[in-house]
């Protein structure tokens, strides 16, 4: 279902270079959640322009993508949890369950435009959301933090 929206938000594919799905983040199992860490997703290279099954991918050896710059990523998620790795790159939004007064896609839509000026996207996300904070607490306990 994230396809779609990513295309709706990105048309001409200018502003999104890689799209990364459930197959590449971490399952955290002590908190049962799955959680998106970069340089897990960086290093082992899966995203969305392989044209192989996931099961074709855990046969192949592993991809180093180009480096990536942490300060221009931007993970969006409606699970807070899954920022346990990058909190401040997440950006924080609602379930979404098909009400045509869902303004969502379009906040999210002007906030990457908004940080498409920003060589640093992290403290604006930082400010706006606050999950590094948040999570603070829950990622001591969890082994994540760095």
């Amino acid at each position: 279902y994230a396809a779609p929206l990513l295309d709706t938000l990105d048309p001409r594919g200018n502003m999104i270079q890689r799209r990364f799905y459930r197959e590449c983040c971490m399952l955290n199992g002590e908190l049962g959640v799955y959680v998106k860490d970069l340089e897990h997703m960086f290093t082992q290279g899966h995203s969305s322009s392989s044209s192989s099954s996931s099961s074709q991918q855990q046969e192949e050896e592993p991809k180093i993508l180009s480096p990536y710059n942490e300060k221009r990523v931007v993970l969006v998620d409606n699970n807070p949890l899954s920022f346990l790795a990058n909190p401040s790159n997440g950006i924080l939004v609602s379930n979404f369950y098909d009400d045509p007064k869902d303004d969502t896609l379009y906040a999210v839509s002007e906030l990457l435009s908004e940080l498409e000026r920003e060589e640093d996207v992290r403290p604006v996300l930082d400010e706006r959301f606050g999950l590094r904070d948040a999570l603070k607490d829950v990622v001591r306990h969890g082994g994540l933090w760095r």
